[in-house]
């Protein structure tokens, strides 16, 4: 008796979703930095001191203890960061609000820059090409190995089983 692989149905949009949460969290880290070192247009966490907190608090309506943004200037006596907030309405395109916060430095605990973290992202991508080629692989691949020749079939059953291979996937 002949037992076949059977794989569950997938949600392709599952799917997405894991690859893009993978993608978003997977790929980078922060890495602790100095002022000095950190340019205009490096992505940037900081770490705020309880003053700075309780500012953002009382001007703002912000109750965070850090800050995750795009340092957009930098000068002796302040730095300027743009911080997405919130996104738009999904009438307007779901654009990001970014709000520019004035910080000093000294209102700055820890600064930590964001970088890509290779070994992370190597094994994502082998990952990925992994499933790819698993996928790939079952998709042009029929019956068992070893199983008897079977006379082929018609040109439209062939094509009604190429279609009927893609409903297994559904959104």
């Amino acid at each position: 008796m002949s037992t076949k692989l059977r794989l569950p149905v997938v949600s392709l949009r599952g799917l997405a979703i894991c690859a893009c949460a993978t993608v978003n969290f997977g790929c980078y880290k922060y890495v602790p930095t100095t002022l000095e070192a950190v340019s205009p247009g490096t992505a940037v966490r900081t770490v705020l001191s309880a003053d700075e907190r309780l500012e953002l608090r009382n001007t703002l309506g912000l109750n965070v203890t850090e800050l995750e943004g795009r340092l957009i200037e930098k000068t002796g006596d302040r730095l300027l960061l743009s911080v997405r907030l919130a996104s738009g309405a999904q009438v307007l395109g779901n654009q990001p609000l970014n709000q520019r916060i004035e910080l000093a430095p000294a209102d700055i605990m820890r600064l930590d820059e964001r970088k890509v973290d290779g070994v992370r992202t190597a094994g994502l991508v082998g990952a990925f090409a992994t499933v790819t080629a698993f996928g790939i692989a079952q998709l042009f691949t029929e019956g068992d190995p070893g199983s008897p020749d079977v006379e082929p079939p018609s040109p439209s059953e062939q094509r009604r089983r190429a279609l009927l291979r893609f409903t297994v996937i559904r959104w």
